[in-house]
């Protein structure tokens, strides 16, 4: 957070300001939680069943192919 945003300076701010700042730490709980998420998931990713060659074994994509057939 900036300096200008501190809890003991903040009182002092015009309200725009004051909403930025409220703002900024709004943003700042989310990407700690996005952060963490991911985190998260990229630990999931690791535990792969061993002897699959790295590959996922989970369905979350679909491949799908659009033109004409040859």
């Amino acid at each position: 957070m900036p300096p200008l945003c501190e809890n003991r300076l903040i009182e002092e701010l015009p309200p725009k300001f004051r909403k930025v700042c409220a703002a900024l730490e709004n943003s700042n709980q989310f990407a700690e939680a996005l952060n963490a998420y991911i985190r998260k998931e990229a630990a999931d990713d690791d535990m792969l069943v061993p002897g699959q060659n790295g590959k996922r074994t989970d369905v979350d994509h679909v491949f799908l192919r659009f033109g004409r057939r040859r």
